[in-house]
């Protein structure tokens, strides 16, 4: 929660900025309102279900929200199909790639494999009914990215302004969340505690780290890059996270790296650059 909420002050000149505009297009604040409501429930499950399962299982789940984006464009062109008649109907069904270096599907499920191998190691607990709340994370997750893909492009000139909201967004609903579950400490000897905390240089540097950079500034990069991306092939990139935390865990930490992990890396970069290695092959 804190570092959503300092990554919403980082972005206070652009509310000003909005706010001040004459007139007001409400459109983009209120859709980015929404972002933050599936980025938050996202965060929120996540945290609730660590308790109740292992990290890499719960990582692996995660892993999962690579094929959603692709499976919301199937869904969404269906509906779309159903509802429109005629020459509309011809147009739609033009969209749907018949190349197999086109499919939607193939990057998603190389980096699937990838993640899979990556977090094989630590799936060796027996399977659950209550796993199936895994999923509402990588739903939530993908489900932002899919809605960020089409509100961005739809509002290009409010990048800074659907970032902050979203933030907000975030903010204000762990913050409902952390109250209504009384995890927030709310009593004098806890705040003073929690105050003395944060007054320590290496946790506010962290803090002002994470909030700033890891968070502010990367939803911004987020919100930019799918103008020009989908959601599906932005959520392929993503799936290289584990593989830079593997890499700065070798050169940092002096962790050892199985074979099992360079063959996940060596997945995951293939779909990275599916589109790339076979763009001239596509375009014949």
């Amino acid at each position: 929660m804190f570092r959503f909420f300092l990554a919403t002050l980082f972005f206070i000149p652009a509310f000003i900025s909005y706010f001040n505009s004459k007139p007001v297009d409400y459109g983009a604040f209120i859709g980015s309102l929404e972002l933050g409501f599936y980025c938050a429930v996202g965060f929120i499950a996540q945290a609730q279900i660590l308790q109740y399962t292992s990290a890499s299982k719960a990582a692996f789940s995660c892993g999962l929200g690579v094929i959603m984006p692709p499976l919301f464009d199937l869904i969404h062109s269906t509906f779309r199909r159903k509802s429109t008649q005629n020459k509309n109907d011809k147009a739609i069904n033009n969209k749907i790639p018949t190349k197999l270096c086109d499919n939607p599907f193939i990057p998603p499920l190389i980096a699937l494999a990838g993640a899979t191998i990556l977090e094989l190691h630590g799936l060796n607990e027996p399977a659950r009914f209550s796993d199936i709340y895994l999923l509402i994370t990588p739903i939530n997750f993908a489900m932002c990215f899919w809605k960020s893909e089409k509100h961005s492009r739809k509002y290009p000139n409010h990048t800074e302004l659907i970032t902050a909201t979203m933030l907000l967004s975030v903010t204000v609903i762990t913050l409902i969340w952390t109250l209504l579950t009384g995890t927030l400490p709310c009593d004098k000897r806890s705040v003073i505690d929690l105050f003395n905390v944060l007054c320590d240089w290496k946790v506010a540097s962290a803090l002002l780290f994470t909030g700033i950079m890891t968070t502010a500034w990367t939803s911004y990069i987020e919100q930019n890059v799918l103008k020009i991306l989908t959601a599906a092939e932005t959520t392929v990139i993503y799936s290289l996270e584990p593989i830079f935390a593997t890499f700065f865990a070798w050169i940092i930490l002096k962790e050892k790296v199985s074979s099992a992990t360079m063959i996940g890396a060596v997945f995951i970069f293939i779909a990275t650059l599916w589109k790339p290695l076979l763009r001239t092959r596509c375009k014949q």
